[in-house]
């Protein structure tokens, strides 16, 4: 769980959240394996970063690492690239991307899961099989004092919309540890990962 401050000066900026897959072998590392990719490829061009070029880079990475079982490496990520006058959220899976504004919060990001079944399946990772993810990529404006939230299930499908909002709305350093830990408290036992980006 991670909280920061970010500023015109500190600009673009990267965030990334990665929540290996469950049932999948060596989900850390496979989570690992996507923010380093994706991380290098911002490092490379960070004013030209091509958010879908690097998903895809990711995913080929995990695609290409040797398995040590039938079940292929697979993670979901969120992100968001924050420029000088808007920002970009990307998303494959079920990890989840907000912006707190005026007391209020929207996602941003889009669920890859079915629909309408009793057990939520998951339609696409990076990794994971043979099927080309495509990332769901839109730019949103942004203003001093917007909080961008990402979050893996293990805390969206633990906490309200509501409670996510009471909870970053103190603008406190520790909000997204006390957003893990409440869900660590209501949830499954799932890998619970927050992280809050404050813009000033």
């Amino acid at each position: 769980s991670v909280c920061m401050e970010i500023a015109f000066s500190d600009l673009p900026a990267l965030f990334l959240l990665a929540d290996g897959m469950g049932g999948h072998e060596n989900g850390e590392i496979a989570s690992k394996t996507a923010i380093d990719t994706i991380s290098h490829e911002f490092d490379l061009t960070p004013n030209d970063f091509n958010v879908s070029s690097a998903v895809m880079e990711a995913h080929e990475a995990l695609q290409s690492m040797p398995q040590a079982s039938w079940r292929a490496m697979g993670t979901t990520i969120v992100g968001i690239y924050i420029g000088e006058s808007e920002a970009s959220i990307f998303n494959v899976g079920d990890s989840k991307a907000y912006r707190v504004r005026d007391n209020a919060i929207e996602q941003l990001s889009i669920d890859d899961v079915s629909a309408g079944t009793r057990n939520t399946n998951l339609l696409q990772c990076l990794g994971g099989g043979v099927k080309r993810p495509k990332a769901h990529l839109f730019d949103v404006a942004y203003r001093s004092g917007d909080i961008f939230v990402l979050l893996s299930d293990g805390v969206s499908d633990c906490l309200s919309d509501r409670e996510i909002l009471d909870t970053v709305s103190t603008a406190s350093e520790k909000s997204a540890c006390w957003l893990c830990d409440n869900a660590v408290k209501a949830g499954r036992g799932d890998d619970a990962s927050a992280i809050c980006i404050t813009c000033t």
